[in-house]
């Protein structure tokens, strides 16, 4: 018997809902609602193969771009299906685009749903593919207790969401460079995953992290491009990052704010976009609290 696909429907017109529910019914574990706050709620707390929703709502505050987000960190490989008039705006198509989805216009086509069932098809595959690759990527963890097991399921969480700010708290050897490159893997980003210690770097970490210029110190022989130049694209794990210079503190946060940064002596303005995951064997939220650390970059890392 073929798996029936778990679904979320909502738009608020009867018939719209009836219709759909017609054509979806025998494939599909149908949660029909007319309620913008109610799916909200559901998505985030259920993970669906398909959320199919129209993009007014009733609700000033939540739309149906807003629904289909909350939908993908859940399942980052949700089949999404913008339900629309023929009269839907061109950026509403090209904003949707950005979901891989469906847009199905109204009235509805019968091919239609049957294309809409055939990309959730081969997204329940990939999905299940990348399922597999993620647990080889834990091969090494051992994850026999229960708080193990949800840690395990919170960074399969943070690799499928690249916009999650990551801290770890912990002392030195409890896993934290290890489960930052899982992330780093998990994301599937085509950059490099650099660790940096923030605890080895001294009075030559602007030098390391942002590069420098031929001549701009003593011993600078040749230009050197920085950690953040070779990380473009990639992702940056700081363990020990309250150990930075308040100096440093100040140039990375600029760095984070507008992904633009200049080498030491030179003044040529550089860009570099890159996924930042922190670490620290210490309280860094009370470090900044009580003026230890920049509240700033405490709050633009992890706050």
């Amino acid at each position: 018997m073929e798996k029936k696909f778990k679904v979320l429907v909502v738009d608020d017109s009867p018939r719209v809902l009836d219709v759909v529910s017609v054509e979806l019914e025998e494939h599909a574990d149908l949660t029909v609602i007319s309620d913008a706050e109610t799916a909200l709620n559901l998505v985030t707390h259920h993970s669906y193969d398909i959320v199919l929703t129209d993009y007014n709502l009733g609700n000033a505050d939540i739309n149906g771009l807003h629904i289909f987000r909350r939908a993908q960190l859940k399942n980052p490989y949700v089949t999404a299906c913008l339900m629309s008039g023929t009269d839907a705006t061109p950026l509403l198509k090209e904003t949707f685009e950005t979901f891989n989805g469906l847009l199905l216009e109204k009235p509805f086509h019968p091919e239609a749903f049957n294309k809409l069932l055939r990309l959730t098809k081969a997204n329940t595959q990939r999905r299940e593919n990348a399922l597999g690759t993620k647990n080889d990527l834990f091969s090494s963890v051992v994850a026999e207790t229960p708080s193990m097991k949800t840690l395990i399921d919170e960074v399969k969480l943070c690799g499928s969401d690249s916009d999650l700010r990551i801290h770890m708290a912990g002392p030195t050897g409890s896993g934290k460079t290890m489960f930052a490159e899982i992330i780093h893997k998990l994301s599937g980003s085509k950059g490099r995953f650099i660790s940096v210690d923030c605890s080895t770097l001294g009075e030559t970490a602007q030098s390391l992290l942002l590069g420098h210029a031929k001549g701009s110190f003593s011993g600078a022989f040749t230009d050197h491009n920085g950690f953040i130049h070779d990380v473009d694209g990639g992702t940056l794990f700081l363990d020990e990052f309250h150990l930075l210079s308040a100096r440093v503190q100040g140039l990375f946060l600029k760095v984070l704010d507008d992904g633009k940064y200049m080498r030491m002596g030179d003044n040529l303005e550089r860009e570099s976009k890159f996924r930042l995951i922190t670490a620290a064997s210490t309280d860094v939220r009370m470090l900044a609290d009580a003026g230890g650390f920049s509240r700033d970059l405490w709050f633009r890392a992890a706050g």
